[in-house]
């Protein structure tokens, strides 16, 4: 059911759409051609569009592919009190432009993906939705070619991994509470990136170009219920591996920071958390992409910082196993299950530097990173190489950096390159109460200029 009527009022509401089957040409993977039970386009001026109270049960392809309400606008939604169930993607956002752009009043369940987004945008705000049993909950990212920092918001979101503990034959099969994620952190791409075949959204875990630089994710009100690595509950008996948040090896550059408050775990074990996968051995060495330091190093950047531990169970922020490092001298406990460590405290920060003289692709910082109070240094990779001729790569890598310090603390930073004609040092903005003043104190050295 697609709304293109001209008239100035049109409901969609209080309906069931059943048994909605893909189209013959989007099976066969014609990119750009969708399939929905509801979707929308961007209200004419002065026609008022309500979409409320409907559910799209069994649906090939998407159940609501919408556009979304300016941000300022979020208290006058279209979009409110609809289900989705047993679709390939519950919601998808199709928005494409600047500004800030509101998502959310939706139930969505045994859905291979839940809400996922994938387009041009500057900001976003999902709020007021529940998500049940789906194999991948939320995933919303975006961008913009012009824009190198961006953030979004998550409000009053409660997934469950397992929804019906008085349903012991809802759960004959494994196949709906295992191995279901709640959220992956969003990695925004320079332009955006569209799902090419709904067939496969489920596969739209792809990178195709260079991340943005700088983004944040702010999470209030997020309930994470019922995750865990295997269960006591009778009716539970065959459900396992659910992760509450999982960071993808394709995370090459960078991706969204979690800053989370008032959030939640209910019935969910520690080892659920969180799970890093480390970096893809692929990309090492210049045929794959990432150069001589090793795989790209995108994927020992990303923190969930909690800071009232509702999540954590004690305010904190947590780290990538390959960063151990960074966790002396610290109260920090490893978790094998995560590949990561929980640090009690708020100590640590992003750090973002380029090169952004006009040698921008030919000196190319290899830099290896020591703390005064560290007796272990730990490297930095570059952005991952996105232009290729067949199998040889351009190097036309972007000089960019991200890493995580400690803060108030003196950092030795080497660099195995010439001195950058033009380069840019800043901390990441961090949420916090108060008026505290975090800084870093950087010494760097550059060796010999390396022929690229």
């Amino acid at each position: 059911m697609a709304l293109f009527d001209k008239t100035n009022h049109i409901k969609v509401e209080d309906n069931l759409l059943a048994g909605i089957r893909m189209k013959a040409s989007v099976k066969a993977g014609k990119a750009y051609e969708y399939t929905a039970a509801i979707s929308t386009e961007k209200a004419q001026p002065g026609m008022v569009v309500s979409v409320r109270n409907n559910v799209a049960q069994g649906v090939e392809g998407i159940a609501y592919l919408i556009t979304g309400v300016n941000c300022d606008d979020r208290l006058n939604q279209y979009f409110v009190n609809n289900t989705a169930g047993s679709a390939e993607g519950g919601m998808v956002p199709i928005n494409n432009g600047t500004g800030c752009y509101h998502y959310g009043n939706l139930f969505a369940y045994r859905c291979n993906v839940g809400v996922i987004s994938q387009f041009a945008a500057d900001s976003i705000h999902t709020e007021n939705i529940t998500l049940a049993e789906n194999k991948l909950n939320a995933k919303m990212q975006f961008a913009h070619a012009t824009v190198y920092d961006v953030s979004q918001r998550y409000d009053n979101i409660h997934i469950l991994a397992v929804a019906r503990p008085d349903c012991p034959k809802c759960y004959a099969s494994s196949n709906w509470c295992s191995w279901n994620t709640g959220s992956t952190p969003s990695i925004h791409q320079l332009a955006g990136q569209h799902i090419e075949e709904i067939a496969s959204v489920r596969g739209v875990q792809k990178i195709c170009t260079n991340s943005v630089k700088d983004t944040r994710t702010f999470i209030t009100n997020m309930v994470y219920e019922n995750f865990k690595q295997s269960y006591s509950e009778p009716a539970w008996a065959k459900c396992k591996g659910n992760l509450m948040i999982h960071l993808e090896q394709i995370a090459h550059d960078t991706a969204s920071q979690y800053y989370m408050w008032n959030s939640r775990k209910v019935n969910c074990d520690i080892e659920s958390v969180i799970k890093y996968d480390n970096s893809d051995p692929a990309t090492a060495g210049w045929t794959g992409g990432c150069g001589a330091v090793g795989p790209c190093t995108g994927t020992e950047t990303f923190q969930i910082t909690d800071f009232d531990g509702g999540i954590l169970g004690k305010p904190g922020q947590t780290l990538h196993a390959k960063r151990p490092a960074l966790a002396d001298g610290l109260d920090c406990r490893k978790y094998d299950k995560w590949n990561g460590y929980h640090c009690m405290g708020l100590n640590y920060r992003v750090l973002l530097f380029e090169n952004e003289g006009k040698d921008y692709y030919t000196t190319m910082y290899q830099p290896e990173i020591q703390t005064k109070m560290m007796s272990k240094k730990y490297a930095i990779n570059m952005f991952k190489e996105w232009v290729w001729e067949g199998l040889m790569p351009m190097d036309k890598r972007k000089a960019i950096f991200i890493a995580v310090v400690q803060k108030t603390l003196r950092h030795n930073m080497t660099f195995n390159s010439g001195v950058p004609s033009s380069a840019s040092f800043r901390l990441q903005h961090f949420p916090q109460q108060g008026k505290e003043l975090d800084y870093i104190i950087m010494y760097m050295k550059f060796d010999d200029p390396v022929s690229i």
